[in-house]
């Protein structure tokens, strides 16, 4: 599940999809800081830049050479 405010010693970003969007190109999507280790049976995970990144196999092929910024709000 989602991690508590703690400190999470190996990090991993999991990205999720919102299956119930209207249509494909509405479609939105969800970044969670997980534990490294709480990778789900029906995820893959990779490594980005350095960052375990945990995907859905759906969502995968959907994120397919797409580019994610990070921005902090102020």
């Amino acid at each position: 599940g989602l991690v508590e405010a703690e400190v999470v010693r190996e990090p991993a970003l999991r990205i999720t999809l919102d299956s119930n969007a209207p249509s494909p190109l509405a479609r939105s999507y969800a970044i969670s800081l997980v534990a490294k280790d709480d990778r789900e049976r029906t995820e893959i995970a990779i490594n980005v830049g350095g960052i375990r990144v945990f995907l859905n196999l759906d969502t995968s092929t959907l994120l397919s050479g797409a580019v994610i910024d990070w921005v902090e709000a102020d």
